[in-house]
């Protein structure tokens, strides 16, 4: 007899040392593809996506004739799951027919005060129609309103009553406006954080309506936050952001998501960026939405089936489960991205030729097989962009490595950085400074400038400041505080509210999400930019969104070193961004053999251009040369 026992969201599965579960070569793997571990000679563990762990092992079980025992929880796992499986056959079919239907301008929803536009409406009839719908709606399109205009539905039916919702710290502050401006009589007073150290009062509170959480409390308070859902009441669990659950190995985070998932009555995730990464991403997504893994299978599954099928395959299967909204949905006037090619000055000039000799010839004394290729690889591409950006940031900048590949400089190089600011300003930096006074003599009141390197921002807040600005500055060199986050908002609200000439200059990670712009800013200066794609668009779409005025054009700057890796970089974020998009917009024609999408290149800092990076070097050495 094997017995299935949980200890609180853990599964074990015991029997007696020589039971077949534990020697049949077969049935272990079967039982390890679903996540349990051998933790002893006759136990196994599941802390994975329980509820699919067990209905996979119950299933294997039940096929081989092996008798088993279980808990009432264990049972009550397994039986949702049949109704999951019903839920799943019907939002399939709801899902493909809300998808056909236009904008219905009798949808109605009693409580809900904004007005949806058309295609927010189409979204919101999808979420309906599929009980735990994706919401990959591109940046800027208003995916907090369309939440709880389903909440608000949701409430109406009587299907949930509150809402939890779990998001980054940045979100915090547009979820509390947002419920506010959306629903009819709610106040601030109807939204509580789950954030400091007061937060396990609140655990016991069932006064509040919306519930906020961050991903990196989500851990510590997953055991609190599920008791605390099954007292209070029934609840729409939102995923904001999801792209902090897309990476299939950041395992903490995401098995806490899929532990809470169950005790929802409804799921709903949001991204506008859904898979920078890979297809893979989308697996945890899904897992979360649906528990029973009935869209994507086990990970393995879903891992051969992407492998194997054309992408059309793959949208056809996951068409019916999720929204988007396209840019041109949103009929704004098409941004102006103007690239602007300076020449390095003499010396920066000099140290780039240097760290790119030297990277070069370090990168072709490693072993084509050595594991620490790729990590040199994208170590020596940050040195490089550092340099293109701001010689000065190569001393003191070990934070921007991977910890135990920080490339190391000549000692005549070390001098050459130590003394360069006494000699001359980066030629991006100095012709950012002369664009920020044509900006200003225009008339341009506001302009956000972004950097990826704190110590720039640093450097330039008193350098814009000199030039006639009011510089807002934010880093994300913070504590995860309470405090840290209200003073992120006070800096970004001043930006907002002053009259004079203002510039807030950030770092993507720290700005990049759930910040609204558009109201107030449409210049936006890009000094230097990585290989991370999902930045790169979130950033833009901070001032391009649904509300602006029809006769409002944004402008984006994007600064270039002339013969450089610059441009690499940009040409694979830029081809990134396209990839991205055609992979979630089903309307589009998919692409042909020749121009298959090969999600390899998709990967964050780990993109194919940095496995070519030795022909890369060699290229712009020898352009160098000639």
């Amino acid at each position: 007899m094997v017995s299935i026992t949980n200890n609180g969201s853990e599964i074990i599965i015991a029997a007696s040392p020589n039971h077949e579960i534990f020697k049949n070569y077969i049935l272990v793997k079967q039982l390890a593809r679903s996540g349990f571990v051998i933790v002893q000679n006759n136990l196994y563990k599941c802390e994975t996506n329980i509820r699919a762990a067990v209905v996979a092992l119950i299933k294997t079980l039940s096929a081989r004739g092996i008798k088993y025992s279980t808990t009432p929880y264990i049972q009550e796992l397994f039986d949702s799951y049949g109704q999951e499986l019903s839920n799943l056959e019907n939002a399939k079919v709801g899902g493909l027919k809300a998808r056909q239907i236009d904008y219905d301008p009798t949808i109605s929803i009693a409580g809900f005060k904004r007005q949806l536009f058309p295609y927010q409406a189409k979204a919101v009839n999808h979420m309906i129609n599929v009980y735990h719908p994706a919401n990959f709606s591109v940046p800027g399109s208003g995916k907090t309103t369309m939440a709880y205009a389903f909440f608000q539905h949701l409430k109406n039916q009587g299907i949930v009553d509150k809402m939890l919702v779990i998001g980054p710290l940045t979100s915090f502050k547009v979820w509390e406006e947002e419920m506010v401006a959306c629903i009819s009589g709610f106040t601030d007073k109807d939204a509580v954080r789950l954030n400091g150290p007061g937060r396990h009062d609140i655990f016991n509170d069932s006064s509040y309506t919306v519930y906020i959480t961050n991903y990196h409390l989500l851990p510590r308070d997953k055991t609190k936050l599920i008791e605390h859902i099954q007292n209070t009441g029934r609840y729409l669990i939102v995923v904001d952001e999801a792209h902090y659950i897309k990476n299939p190995e950041d395992g903490i985070i995401k098995t806490s998501l899929l532990e809470i998932a169950p005790f929802a009555s409804r799921r709903l995730i949001a991204t506008g960026t859904p898979c920078p990464n890979s297809l893979m991403d989308l697996h945890s997504q899904f897992s979360f939405l649906w528990p029973s893994e009935g869209v994507t299978g086990s990970k393995h599954k879903f891992e051969t089936f992407i492998l194997t099928k054309p992408l059309v395959k793959v949208r056809e299967t996951l068409k019916p489960f999720f929204y988007r909204i396209q840019k041109e949905e949103l009929k704004l006037n098409e941004p102006d991205i103007k690239v602007i090619q300076v020449s390095m000055n003499p010396l920066q000039q000099e140290i780039y030729d240097a760290i790119l000799n030297r990277a070069l010839a370090f990168i072709n004394r490693l072993n084509k097989n050595d594991q620490t290729l790729r990590s040199w690889r994208r170590a020596w591409s940050i040195r490089l962009n550092q340099v293109m950006s701001n010689p000065s940031l190569l001393s003191n900048s070990d934070d921007d490595f991977e910890p135990g590949f920080v490339p190391s400089l000549d000692a005549h190089i070390v001098e050459k950085v130590k003394e360069y600011y006494r000699i001359e300003i980066p030629s991006k930096i100095q012709s950012c400074c002369g664009l920020l006074e044509e900006l200003q003599q225009k008339g341009v009141k506001k302009v956000v400038v972004w950097t990826n390197f704190k110590k720039n921002v640093t450097m330039l807040e008193p350098l814009f400041a000199n030039h006639g600005w009011t510089v807002k500055s934010i880093t994300g060199d913070v504590p995860n505080s309470e405090n840290a986050l209200y003073s992120r908002d006070c800096i970004i609200q001043d930006f907002k509210d002053t009259d004079k000439p203002a510039i807030l200059l950030a770092t993507p990670a720290s700005c990049a999400e759930a910040v609204s712009l558009h109201k107030h800013c449409h210049d936006m200066i890009f000094l230097d930019i990585t290989f991370n794609a999902a930045h790169w668009m979130q950033a833009k779409d901070r001032i391009h969104r649904i509300g602006m005025a029809s006769d409002i054009d944004t402008n984006y700057y994007v600064f270039q070193a002339k013969n450089t890796y610059d441009k690499t970089i940009f040409d694979r974020v830029i081809r990134k961004e396209a990839q991205m998009k055609a992979v979630c917009n089903c309307d589009l024609p998919v692409v042909n053999d020749e121009e298959e999408i090969s999600f390899d290149d998709l990967i964050d800092n780990n993109d194919k251009v940095i496995d070519e990076f030795e022909t890369e070097l060699e290229k712009l050495r020898l352009l160098l040369d000639a």
